[in-house]
């Protein structure tokens, strides 16, 4: 399949469309291409030229790319990002532009699923959007997800590593909150479980939080406090005053994953650990999609003797 494909070129865009696939030199060809129901995969690169924006307008297509761990074989948009139609997946991407406030703006769209990506700048959305059945996944998140007056409206965000959010009657679970200051988390009518806060130094009072349940979270340097009009359910299965340097094995290169001794191993509501490695499928460090990708590593520049394209692809997959 893949050898038919994108025979030609080594950064070529392929939409499986059913039982064909075609293919495209460049990701503004591929994407003005796109109908409902596809599914586009996108190779390893800096992808989406050097201005203007890259829209998905298309309901229920599939973005594939390569994972977002290695720099060298990421599949990356290098321009702002717009979704703009309901049923979009994205898996493996990693959205980086640079010199911008915001690297994906979503739209008033419905069933969005992200698994696998980073993003690099704020996830926001166009003035008085509505978002709604947004599933998150395994992505990692160095801005605001929500905008600073717009929150994410029933979203489900899980093994995610996260900045600033802004939610609204949403679940989060099992979660890492890299900075825990007051503004950093508003949330109302939702509910918290398995997360781990790393608190700022000093900091315990939370003004921005209502009507939420927090439930098995752990929190790093510190307890949070909240006023009592907040309407916080705030039950006595969360741990506080957790020691930071006793809590991961190797955060300075990024590994979060629970030290032995950690008071959150086993900790969580449903008997794995708090944050990231808990459930009953972690957090992958790996960090690549799920869905079966290609990277192609060599193509021929010349057919050999007998009339044949030399190509050597390497087709790649995490487990889920």
């Amino acid at each position: 399949m893949c050898a038919a494909a994108v025979a030609a070129n080594a950064q070529q865009f392929v939409i499986e469309r059913g039982t064909e696939f075609l293919s495209f030199a460049t990701l503004n060809a591929a994407v003005g291409a796109l109908q409902d129901g596809d599914k586009i995969y996108i190779p390893p690169g800096l992808h989406g030229g050097t201005s203007g924006e890259i829209i998905f307008d298309v309901p229920n297509i599939t973005i594939i790319g390569a994972g977002y761990a290695n720099s060298v074989n990421a599949s990356q948009f290098g321009r702002p990002v717009y979704f703009n139609a309901d049923g979009i997946t994205v898996t493996g991407i990693a959205f980086v532009p640079t010199g911008v406030l915001v690297c994906l703006t979503l739209g008033s769209i419905s069933n969005l699923t992200m698994t696998r990506c980073l993003f690099i700048a704020d996830v926001s959305m166009t003035s008085s959007s509505i978002q709604n059945s947004i599933f998150i996944s395994e992505c990692e998140f160095r801005g605001r997800l929500g905008g600073s007056s717009n929150n994410l409206d029933n979203a489900t965000i899980s093994k995610s590593i996260l900045g600033t959010l802004n939610v609204r009657t949403s679940i989060v679970e099992n979660c890492l909150f890299l900075t825990y200051p007051e503004y950093n988390l508003i949330a109302s009518y939702s509910d918290f479980n398995n997360n781990i806060f790393i608190m700022a130094s000093g900091q315990s009072g939370v003004s921005n939080i209502t009507n939420a349940t927090f439930n098995n979270n752990l929190f790093v340097r510190g307890t949070p406090t909240f006023s009592a009009s907040s309407d916080v359910t705030f039950n006595a299965s969360n741990i506080t005053d957790a020691v930071y340097e006793d809590t991961f094995n190797d955060p300075d290169a990024g590994d979060y994953s629970l030290k032995a001794g950690s008071a959150g191993i086993g900790a969580g509501n449903d008997g794995t650990d708090i944050g990231l490695f808990g459930t009953a499928v972690p957090f992958k460090k790996s960090k690549l999609p799920a869905i079966p990708h290609f990277s192609l590593r060599s193509i021929a520049p010349e057919t050999d003797e007998t009339g044949n394209l030399r190509v050597k692809i390497i087709v790649e997959a995490q487990e889920r």
